[in-house]
C-alpha cells in the first residue's frame, strides 16, 4: 500500500537484533522477514520490519530448538497464525529456528519439514495438485543432510503460482527474467548448499 513503510536491517549480532526488533516494535513495526548468515565463526542477522496502514500484524520467535519450534508451531496454528518465514541456522553444532507467523485470513495451510531433495519434490507435486502455493522454502543441512522445510497456502481463484529449485545461479536469473515478463513477481528467494560449496537457488 502507499502509506506502508519498509524497514531493513542487515549484519546484526544477536544482540543487536533483538535491540532493533524491540526499538521497530515500539515504533509500530512488525517483523515480516528474518534471514541468518555467517562471518567466520559469527552468527549475523538480518530482517524487513513493515507499518503497515492496515494493521498488519506478526509474532516471531527465534533461537527455538526442535522440540520449541514444534510446540510453538502448534500453539499458533491453534490461534489461526500462519507461518510466514521459516530460517534454520547452526550455532554450537546444533540447529535452531526462528520464524514469524501472521494471521490467517481463511486460507488453507500446510507445512513440512525435515523434507530430502525426493521428497520435496513428491509433496510438491501433490500441493500443486490440491491448489497450494508454495510461499516459504527453507534449505537447510542436518548432519550433512539437506533438509527443507516448506508452508504452502491455498491459492486464491485469480493467482497462478510456480516455483523452481535446485538452479544454478544463471539459471536462476534466466528464469527470473523469464517469469517476470510472464507478470509473476518473486514472493521468496532461497540459497543452499547442495554438497562441496556448491550452491542452489530456489
Amino acid at each position: 500500500m502507499p502509506s506502508d513503510e519498509w524497514e531493513p536491517q542487515r549484519e546484526l549480532t544477536v544482540a543487536e537484533y533483538k535491540e532493533e526488533n524491540e526499538n521497530f516494535l515500539k515504533e509500530g513495526f512488525v517483523p515480516v522477514d528474518i534471514e541468518e548468515d555467517r562471518f567466520g565463526a559469527t552468527l549475523r542477522f538480518g530482517g524487513v520490519w513493515l507499518n503497515s496502514n492496515e494493521e498488519f500484524t506478526t509474532e516471531m520467535k527465534f533461537g527455538m530448538k526442535d522440540l520449541m519450534f514444534s510446540n510453538f508451531y502448534g500453539e499458533m496454528a491453534d490461534r489461526d497464525y500462519r507461518l510466514i518465514d521459516l530460517e534454520a541456522y547452526e550455532t554450537n553444532g546444533k540447529t535452531r529456528y526462528a520464524a514469524i507467523w501472521k494471521p490467517k485470513q481463511g486460507e488453507k495451510v500446510r507445512f513440512c519439514r525435515g523434507l530430502s531433495k525426493e521428497e520435496f519434490g513428491r509433496v510438491s507435486a501433490l500441493m500443486e495438485v490440491d491448489g497450494f502455493r508454495l510461499v516459504d522454502i527453507e534449505g537447510y543441512n542436518v548432519d550433512g543432510q539437506l533438509n527443507f522445510a516448506c508452508e504452502w497456502v491455498s491459492l486464491d481463484e485469480k493467482q497462478l503460482s510456480q516455483f523452481a529449485y535446485r538452479i544454478m545461479v544463471d539459471e536462476y536469473y534466466q528464469k527470473n527474467a523469464a517469469l517476470a515478463n510472464d507478470g509473476y513477481r518473486l514472493t521468496d528467494i532461497e540459497v543452499y548448499e547442495i554438497g562441496r560449496g556448491e550452491i542452489c537457488y530456489a
